[in-house]
């Protein structure tokens, strides 16, 4: 399942479309409406009435210490707007990275795996591009573990102009391949433990467009030391890219070759996987201003997550066609 939804997802971000909306929200689950849960949700429309959705979720941190996030990919069918209301079914399949405690006192467990999702969406968006979203998702494993989020936000659609009324077609532009940006980036970088212990966090990164959709991108990655982890490496990433006006949004995945020495302990070198999602908006003349959330998944307990900010310039041949 998730390799369909994944494919659905490639076709989805390289074919023009009407719409695509970026959303933010934050709320609760069901076995503890304590612990906030929050998602970043990137959704395309295709043909109406089915869409497609890219969403990080994080379910927040249990009273027992467990914690779970992921990518969720979703189809989903939506109502026409009625009012500026309209509701969506979407189903698909979660990949999540669960941190919870083991069987000594203070120590961790991190699992990954594939869980079923399905949710529930409604929205009102007056004539503007913004809009009020409240969405259930429930991730339904075949054994225990099943987990409802309910969360409330908002959301900006691209190709809605101030009038409120949509643009004929897509909003990308042509784009010529054979586009540099070097990058400075910096922030924090958190261990997946039961403490989530975090330090400051460098990286330098060269990006390359090579297709309309597509760019590669090569980095050095500094995690700093968290105590329990002191990592350092070079990362290698390919992106699926859409462009709207000044907005660049992109996920990737690819691999970090890190080297790793915790205080304390003997160092290891490892070839670890990498899921970034990653937007910038295209400042005066070349300047481009990043931000990038990525996830490090390794198969030691030593999964991190690393959220990065700075500031890119760009360079090549001409952006967009005349």
């Amino acid at each position: 399942m998730r390799t369909v939804c994944l494919a659905v997802l490639c076709l989805g971000l390289t074919v023009p479309a009407r719409a695509q909306e970026l959303g933010l929200m934050v709320g609760g689950r069901d076995k503890d409406l304590a612990a906030i849960a929050w998602e970043l949700e990137y959704k395309q429309a295709l043909s109406a009435p089915v869409a497609l959705s890219a969403t990080w979720l994080n379910e927040g941190h249990l009273a027992d210490r467990r914690h779970r996030d992921g990518l969720a990919l979703q189809l989903w069918g939506e109502t026409p707007r009625f009012g500026g209301f309209s509701i969506g079914i979407g189903a698909g399949a979660y990949t999540y990275f669960s941190t919870q405690p083991g069987a000594d006192e203070g120590s961790f467990i991190q699992q990954h795996g594939t869980l079923p999702v399905v949710s529930l969406a409604a929205a009102y968006r007056p004539r503007s591009p913004w809009s009020v979203r409240f969405v259930i998702h429930h991730i339904a494993p075949l054994q225990d573990g099943r987990t409802t989020a309910y969360l409330l936000g908002g959301g900006y659609r691209f190709d809605t102009p101030r009038s409120g009324v949509a643009d004929s077609g897509s909003t990308d532009l042509p784009i010529i391949p054979g586009q540099h940006e070097l990058t400075l980036l910096a922030g924090m970088a958190s261990t997946n433990s039961d403490k989530s212990q975090s330090a400051p966090a460098f990286a330098l990164e060269y990006r390359r467009r090579f297709a309309r959709f597509g760019e590669a991108a090569l980095s050095y990655l500094n995690e700093g030391d968290t105590q329990i982890s002191r990592r350092h490496g070079v990362t290698g990433q390919v992106f699926l890219v859409r462009e709207f006006r000044r907005v660049a949004l992109g996920l990737g995945a690819g691999g970090y070759w890190a080297t790793d020495r915790p205080e304390g302990a003997a160092g290891r070198t490892d070839l670890n996987g990498l899921v970034m999602l990653s937007g910038a908006l295209r400042l005066r003349s070349q300047g481009r201003l990043r931000i990038a959330l990525t996830r490090v998944v390794t198969g030691h307990e030593r999964d991190s997550d690393v959220i990065q900010i700075g500031y890119g310039y760009r360079w090549g041949r001409r952006q967009f066609l005349p």
